[in-house]
This record gives structure tokens, C-alpha cells and sequence, in this order.
């Protein structure tokens, strides 16, 4: 299993695509989110992601559904 260190550094280069970024890639993207959650903390996630990867919380929740969608599990 990958170290949060390891999974902030493939959401920073994924997230830094941004218009460019394939449907795999943001699938990707919101299977890299989901795992990151289940390694934070309770509560401390999304104040992570804004404050550290400058990722706002909505795109955030959109890119997890999107991997859920994905998954067939939404």
C-alpha cells in the first residue's frame, strides 16, 4: 500500500492537468482521494486537501463520485 506522501504526489501531478485530464485520469484521481480518506484521520480530510493540496472540497466530492460511478458503487 501506497504512503500518504506517495498518494499526495499522484493526486498533485493528476490534479495539475486539469482541463487536460482524461476520464481515467479524474477516475484515477477520485480512487486516489478515496484512499487518501481512509487514511486520514476522521474530520481532518477535506480541511487536508484544501490546505494542502488546494484542491476544493466540491471538486473533491466530485471526483469520488466519479470513482464510485466508475465502480458501480454510487
Amino acid at each position: 500500500m501506497a504512503t500518504i506522501p506517495e498518494i499526495e504526489a499522484r493526486i498533485h501531478a493528476l490534479w495539475a492537468k486539469g482541463d487536460a485530464r482524461t476520464l481515467d485520469a479524474s477516475v484515477e484521481l477520485g480512487r486516489l482521494l478515496t484512499a487518501l480518506e481512509t487514511d486520514m484521520p476522521p474530520g481532518d480530510f477535506y480541511t487536508h486537501v484544501l490546505d494542502v493540496l488546494y484542491i476544493p472540497a466540491r471538486a473533491v466530492q466530485q471526483l469520488m463520485h466519479q470513482y464510485r460511478e466508475a465502480q458501480g458503487t454510487s
